[in-house]
């Protein structure tokens, strides 16, 4: 009997793991989140993804590996992400969402600061910030800002930016097969920067 509970407990951090790293992976490659969070069901219904059960475990796993296939994959190929250890490199690099989660700034999102210079100084002063957690992330999204200015914009969204109510219908992106970006006629979410 205690075999079974060290092996129930085993496959409780392996699920939790995976859970964590889904999670991380997704908030990630969809910042800004445009369906509002991460949930695995608001993603499917904002991706307009399959029903499959919710919240029943073969469910969950089918509605995660549609996610992956249909939403995740194509914009993780597109930022080169093209192997597992990229994914999981990338999942576990410093991050912090771009839009602002907190403070008079809240919900702007940092590339904004580039303008705005009472942005940009409330930026700086978080970096200066005696709170440790705060002065990291202030000093991170100095970083981004420093390193975009010195590249066009790589910033691939997963939804397009500045539309109250997108198009909707199919949200499978389909995989650049002629080197295009992805926009496919089926894809009216995977507005891929250029």
């Amino acid at each position: 009997m205690r075999e079974h509970y060290q092996q129930r407990d085993r496959l409780r951090l392996i699920v939790d793991y995976r859970r964590k790293f889904l999670d991380s992976l997704a908030q990630r490659l969809l910042d800004p989140v445009p369906a509002g969070n991460c949930k695995l069901q608001t993603l499917r219904q904002y991706y307009r993804l399959p029903e499959r059960g919710a919240h029943t475990a073969l469910g969950d796993v089918q509605t995660v590996a549609d996610l992956m296939a249909q939403v995740l994959r194509p914009i993780a190929g597109h930022r080169g992400l093209d192997t597992w250890e990229k994914l999981v490199a990338f999942a576990a690099e410093e991050w912090f969402p771009s839009r602002i989660a907190f403070g008079k700034h809240k919900g702007r999102l940092i590339q904004e600061a580039r303008k705005d210079a009472e942005l940009r100084g409330w930026l700086d002063w978080l970096a200066k910030s005696a709170n440790a957690r705060n002065a990291k992330m202030g000093r991170w999204y100095l970083r981004q800002l420093e390193m975009a200015a010195a590249r066009p914009d790589p910033t691939v969204f997963a939804a397009p930016e500045n539309e109250s109510e997108p198009e909707r219908g199919k949200a499978t992106p389909s995989p650049p097969s002629d080197g295009g970006e992805g926009r496919g006629e089926n894809s009216p979410r995977s507005n891929f920067a250029q």
